[in-house]
């Protein structure tokens, strides 16, 4: 990065008005968008999305269960740890443009499709 080059920020999808939400929505931040965008490379992702679930989707949750935290959807209790683990792990999968370091990530902190709670199942 030269001192001319935008700030690389990485940024949940659906702050720039992507419908990748559990529900189908978007979180579009006008402030984002409108008054600090012109100044930065956005680094668009969706975790979710690049783990192969759809949209809309049934909302998952970190829960804490024998010592471990995995990845759940709320109902049907589907793991999703591993293919978060796997995505998280090979970021060249997201092609050269995204795989390059970012300066810093805007995210939504109380992102439903992501949890909104750390809860722990059963002793320990």
């Amino acid at each position: 990065m030269t001192l001319d080059a935008p700030l690389r920020i990485g940024i949940s999808a659906c702050l720039l008005g992507d419908e990748v939400r559990y529900d189908g929505g978007h979180k579009r931040d006008a402030f984002l968008t409108g008054v600090l965008g012109p100044f930065v490379e956005w680094v668009k992702v969706c975790p979710e999305v690049e783990i192969g679930m759809g949209t809309p989707r049934e909302p998952i949750r970190l829960t804490a269960h024998d010592g471990r935290i995995r990845l759940l959807a709320v109902k049907s209790g589907t793991d999703y740890t591993d293919r978060a683990s796997l995505a998280a792990a090979l970021p060249n999968l997201l092609g050269a443009e995204r795989a390059a370091p970012v300066q810093s990530f805007a995210v939504i902190v109380r992102k439903i499709a992501l949890g909104n709670s750390l809860r722990r199942d059963g002793p320990g």
